[in-house]
């Protein structure tokens, strides 16, 4: 099981006034209100941890089925993040704890966006593709034409699906779309649950 999220920080900034009243009391525990109040950059860290219980949320749906999402009870920790690429972006990891699981957490992060991966298992995001698609294209057709052999739809329940076109078999997929950014990830190796 995978989940993605991604947060177009500008979009953020200008919808979301995180510093009012209890906003934080909403969708994090005290000591991550702490880190982030602590942080460098307060508002990357809230967005780098929302997308993270956001991703999260995703893996434990997929699992469960249940469509109940209490951003305070996906619990972030681990948070390491590292030094700038030569694109100028920070790579970011950590884990979020749910319930009986602890989800691993993989995060992009530049001036324009976060960008968060999750997985059930650390081994699963070795066989992760992303494919982060323009916002302003219909992105099932940007994605077929990107990935020969391979062919993205809706499923039944109107989440997507990545099918092989030639064995049939489904691939465990997620989609997130926010602003000017949308992102496709799947596993060449998990199956969909579907």
């Amino acid at each position: 099981m995978i989940g993605n999220d991604i947060v177009d920080l500008e979009k953020a900034r200008l919808e979301s006034n995180w510093r009012r009243p209890r906003y934080l009391d909403k969708i994090c525990t005290a000591s991550e209100q702490q880190l982030i109040m602590e942080a460098q950059n307060p508002s990357s860290m809230l967005w780098l941890m929302w997308t993270m219980k956001e991703a999260a949320y995703k893996v434990e749906n997929s699992i469960s089925g249940a469509r109940l999402y209490a951003p305070s009870q996906l619990l972030c920790r681990q948070i390491t993040i590292n030094d700038q690429n030569e694109e100028g972006e920070l790579r970011a990891s950590g884990e979020v704890q749910y319930k009986k699981y602890t989800f691993q957490t993989r995060s992009l992060i530049n001036d324009q966006m976060i960008h968060t991966i999750c997985c059930l298992n650390e081994q699963d995001f070795s066989d992760l593709q992303t494919n982060q698609l323009n916002a302003s294209i219909p992105y099932i057709e940007q994605f077929n034409a990107l990935n020969p052999g391979l062919r993205l739809e809706k499923n039944k329940a109107g989440k997507p699906a990545v099918i092989h076109q030639l064995t049939g078999r489904g691939y465990a997929c997620s989609l997130s779309h926010h602003g000017n950014y949308l992102a496709v990830i799947y596993s060449d190796s998990l199956l969909s649950a579907d």
